[in-house]
């Protein structure tokens, strides 16, 4: 359970973490890099992985060693099997990255982000020739090493009893990404800049938000703002945003509320620091929910700037990433998001529903359907984007090529 797949797919309300235990989840990405990748999909674990590479392997490199050589390096027999492919076929990149994300790297019995990893085949691999997400497993060494072993002294970590707790964290850490977004965005009454008001009353009304009982509700109805079934009222025409006038700043309470109700309900991806397109490619989907943090940039695409239908487009674009999308600023939640924040180059974050995953020779694009703009959230991204990401370690396709990427990983 990684992100919403499908429309609107409603989760468990009620925040389990703060953003203190949000961050604690997320690892940089940017620490599967392409060689511990490979090493990881043979079944090597990640901190074994780590070492390798830092003493400068590579998997050609390890896979033209003789088993003495590797042996010295502290291999074991069946670690020097998995390198030279001996014992099955690797892992799908896609598949190992899906598991990995949605357990953020950490292990689903123990919990602990400090552990090195190894990722597991719930059902042996010999008996099920499954390479599915759903039968791996993200576990630490001592827990790997206690469900391949039976004892009456503890808990057996036996078929059901591991995919069980696999899925229990999958939810969690599901969750713990809208719950950031929730908590950060409550901290500044002011942080959304933008919402989609169609977009964001048909999904409440999907969802079956009772808007009526929102808190802010009385405020909009007294002020004449909102129907009694809590959709809005149409606003004048003739104002340059839709927020403009005294009766603004109720109805930015009101939209708010909803926002926050939606995104209570749902299951959202924080993209921010994912944006590397093999991971990202094999994560993202058609229908998720997707936040994305950091620098955007707003362009007008009409001239006029009263009324509805001021379009204007956006792109967030980092690391061979891109996300568009394009918006009314008639939308905009005050005067100062609507002459300033909403244009040029900004620090900001968006809120999107996907709407198609491409690749091309220049990268993944994903374009989607904004739900909400708001100002950068605290603690939402913590990693810094290089221009060259190959000096960083990062994970890189490169789609011309048929091969696979882990048959050709060289210095």
């Amino acid at each position: 359970m990684l992100t919403a797949r499908g429309a609107y797919r409603p989760v468990g309300s009620g925040s389990f973490c703060n953003r203190t235990m949000s961050m604690r989840l997320t690892r940089d990405p940017s620490k599967l890099n392409r060689t511990e990748a490979a090493l990881l999909t043979r079944g090597i674990d990640s901190a074994t992985a780590a070492s390798l590479r830092q003493q400068g392997w590579t998997l050609g490199k390890l896979k033209q060693a003789a088993g003495q050589q590797l042996e010295a390096l502290g291999l074991s027999t069946e670690q020097v099997a998995a390198i030279h492919k001996g014992r099955r076929p690797e892992i799908p990149f896609e598949s190992l990255t899906l598991v990995l994300v949605a357990n953020r790297f950490t292990c689903c019995v123990c919990r602990d982000p400090a552990k090195a990893i190894v990722v597991h085949h719930i059902h042996d691999w010999s008996e099920s020739h499954d390479h599915s997400p759903s039968n791996l497993a993200v576990l630490c060494l001592e827990h790997h090493d206690r469900a391949h072993t039976v004892s009456s002294l503890s808990r057996n970590l036996n078929k059901a009893t591991l995919a069980s707790m696999k899925d229990a964290w999958e939810k969690k850490v599901a969750r713990t990404d809208v719950s950031a977004v929730l908590q950060a965005s409550q901290l500044d009454g002011d942080a959304w800049w933008y919402f989609n008001h169609v977009r964001l009353f048909e999904v409440a009304s999907h969802l079956g938000v009772r808007l009526a009982r929102l808190p802010s509700f009385r405020g909009a109805w007294d002020s004449g703002l909102v129907q009694r079934d809590g959709w809005l009222r149409p606003r004048p025409e003739n104002l340059s945003y839709m927020y403009s006038g005294m009766e603004g700043m109720i109805l930015y309470a009101y939209v708010r509320s909803v926002m926050h109700a939606v995104l209570d309900h749902l299951t959202v991806f924080n993209a921010s620091d994912y944006l590397d397109r093999g991971i990202l490619a094999s994560v993202v989907s058609p229908g998720d929910f997707v936040f994305v943090q950091g620098a955007h940039s707003f362009s007008r695409a009409v001239s006029r700037d009263d009324g509805r239908d001021q379009t204007a487009r956006a792109v967030r674009r980092a690391n061979h990433v891109e996300f568009r999308y394009t918006f009314d600023c008639w939308e905009a939640t005050s005067n100062s998001a609507w002459s300033t924040w909403l244009r040029g180059r900004q620090e900001a974050a968006s809120l999107l529903r996907v709407v198609d995953v491409s690749r091309s020779d220049r990268g993944l694009t994903v374009t989607g359907t904004v739900f909400g703009i708001c100002m950068a959230l605290p603690g939402l991204k913590e990693r810094e984007y290089a221009s060259a990401p190959y000096r960083r370690g990062i994970v890189v396709f490169d789609e011309s090529n048929e091969k696979s990427l882990f048959e050709r990983l060289t210095d």
